[in-house]
């Protein structure tokens, strides 16, 4: 205890709730509480499973690892909803056609000016001096 120190802690309401009165901003906390405890004992029935309890958590080492990790794809975009996630999608796709007819436009020797705002056009080719042309 030679180097303790202590330290206070002060515990803000969460913005949201910020209007409520004391009691109301604790029977807010314990509604979510309760609701999450429902919906878990819910799952556990469903499910056939148990929380593991204070012996099995303490039993564990800190830096074990789950025998099988979960493997899934990233989505192409994190968004609030699936609508607003397949509006991303669908502006994407836009996009990338949009650059796709501009790079092919450019490859016949149009300009690069075809690209869609915000995209980065591929360099056009480097044309080599000719002797007669070179400087000096």
């Amino acid at each position: 205890m030679e180097y303790a120190t202590t330290e206070e802690v002060k515990l803000e309401p969460l913005p949201c709730w910020q209007h409520l009165s004391n009691p109301d901003y604790r029977g807010a906390i314990r509604g979510v509480i309760q609701q999450i405890e429902v919906e878990t004992g819910t799952r556990h029935t469903r499910d056939g499973s148990q929380p593991l309890g204070i012996k099995a958590v303490l039993a564990q080492h800190p830096h074990d690892r789950p025998r099988q990790l979960k493997k899934s794809w990233a989505p192409a975009f994190h968004a609030a909803s699936k609508a607003a996630r397949q509006e991303l999608v669908e502006a994407y796709g836009w996009f990338l056609g949009a650059y796709r007819m501009a790079a092919a436009s450019m490859s016949q020797g149009s300009s690069p000016a075809g690209f869609p705002e915000g995209s980065f056009p591929p360099q056009p080719r480097f044309v080599r001096w000719g002797v007669d042309v070179a400087p000096g």
